[in-house]
C-alpha cells in the first residue's frame, strides 16, 4: 500500500511540475525540480535500487510529458539515485528527512542531475557551461533547495517514532 500511494505522489508531482511550471517559475525562468525532491525522500527512505528505479520512471515520466530530450531526465534521475543511493542508512534516514542533510541531498542531487542534463540540453546547441549554469542550472538547484524546505519542515513537525 505504501509503494501506491508513493507512486500516485510522485505522478501528482509530475503533472504539478509539468503543468504549473509557469505559475511557479522564478522571475529568471527557473522552476523547482518536485520530481527530484521526491526522489530524495525515496534514496533516503528506500534505498539505492528503489532509487533508481524511482529516478527512471520518474525522468521518463517528466521527459514524456515535458516534450523535452526523451530519456535526458531519465538518466540524469537515475544517476543522481544511484550515486546518491551509497549514503543510505536507514538507522538515520527518519533524522535525515527532519534535518539539514535532507537539503544537503536535495542540493547534491539537483546538481548532479542538472549536469547531466546539461550535456543533452546543450548539444549542439551552442549554449555555453556558464550561460547554462547562471540562467538555468544553478537557479534551478537554488530553488529546488529552497522549495525543499517546505516538506523538511512538515516532517520536522511528525513524531518520529
Amino acid at each position: 500500500m505504501p509503494y501506491l500511494i508513493e507512486s500516485a505522489i510522485a505522478l501528482l508531482l509530475v503533472i504539478v511540475q509539468v503543468l504549473a511550471s509557469r505559475f511557479i517559475s522564478s522571475f529568471t525562468g527557473a522552476t523547482p525540480d518536485l520530481a527530484l525532491i521526491f526522489l530524495v525522500y525515496i534514496i533516503i527512505t528506500r534505498g539505492q535500487l528503489v532509487a533508481e528505479l524511482s529516478g527512471f520512471v520518474l525522468g521518463l515520466a517528466l521527459d514524456i510529458l515535458s516534450s523535452g530530450s526523451l530519456g535526458a531526465h531519465a538518466l540524469s534521475y537515475t544517476l543522481a539515485g544511484f550515486l546518491l543511493g551509497y549514503f543510505f542508512n536507514e538507522e538515520v534516514a527518519k533524522q535525515r528527512l527532519r534535518n539539514w542533510p535532507f537539503l544537503l541531498f536535495v542540493f547534491a542531487a539537483s546538481l548532479i542531475a542538472n549536469l547531466i542534463y546539461y550535456f543533452f540540453f546543450t548539444a549542439g546547441s551552442g549554449l555555453s557551461f556558464i550561460a547554462y549554469a547562471t540562467e538555468h542550472g544553478g537557479l534551478t538547484v537554488l530553488y529546488t533547495v529552497v522549495a525543499a524546505i517546505v516538506p523538511m519542515y512538515y516532517w520536522s513537525r511528525r513524531p518520529l517514532y
